[in-house]
């Protein structure tokens, strides 16, 4: 059982293409360490301008996967960091993240599983 994401909800976006479900998910581990690292990396340098690329790069990558709660912060962050207010936006990303990192193992757990039954 998931904590966060729905696999039924993703599977009917993807119109049930088991295949689709697995490409995405593909597509989102090869570019979720990338994206984390430039949000770190731009909090280090502060560089604003570059954590809100980075945050929206984000939220974008992890918005196929259906309206979750971890979803909804990650708007939260882009919203903020869209408004320039990069304190309050930089200190709810780092609350979300363990929540993201679980989301990713739960997407890895779901693309396993759709492997294991084929």
């Amino acid at each position: 059982m998931s904590q966060f994401i729905d696999r039924k909800a993703i599977l009917n976006a993807m119109m049930d293409d088991t295949d689709i479900v697995q490409a995405t998910i593909e597509a989102f581990e090869n570019s979720f360490q990338g994206l984390l690292d430039k949000v770190d990396q731009s909090v280090t340098d502060g560089n604003w301008s570059e954590f809100k690329r980075s945050v929206h790069a984000l939220k974008g990558a992890l918005s196929v996967f259906g309206d979750h709660d971890v979803m909804v912060k990650i708007r939260w962050v882009d919203a903020e960091a869209t408004q320039g207010n990069f304190a309050k936006s930089r200190d709810i990303y780092y609350e979300v993240l363990p929540q993201l990192k679980i989301v990713y193992s739960e997407l890895l757990e779901f693309a396993r599983d759709i492997q294991a039954a084929a």
